[in-house]
């Protein structure tokens, strides 16, 4: 049975766990010209499809807000963010 998952994630892989793709908060991206913002599991899709989806969000180097820019269905790993004191948000 599918279930939603609870915490800030801070990191999914797609593909085989040792070499498969990595998405990080914090992770620069695009040469540098942006960044991962946060990475949010999207609860609305999962009430309306019973499906895990994730979004990726990123802010472009100069911009005040982030953009979603990337989904995922079907992912390898999520790793959560246990450091309590850090906090991001999507602005």
């Amino acid at each position: 049975m599918m279930e939603l998952l609870s915490g800030i994630i801070r990191k999914i892989i797609i593909g085989d766990i040792k070499d498969g793709i990595t998405y990080v908060v914090g992770q620069p991206i695009m040469r540098g010209k942006a960044k991962i913002t946060a990475i949010i599991q999207d609860d609305l899709y999962f009430y309306k499809y019973n499906m895990l989806k994730f979004n990726v969000f990123i802010q472009m180097e100069g911009e005040e807000t982030s953009e979603m820019w990337k989904s995922f269905f079907k992912i390898t790993g999520v790793e959560y963010n246990l450091n309590y004191e850090e906090e991001y948000e999507v602005k």
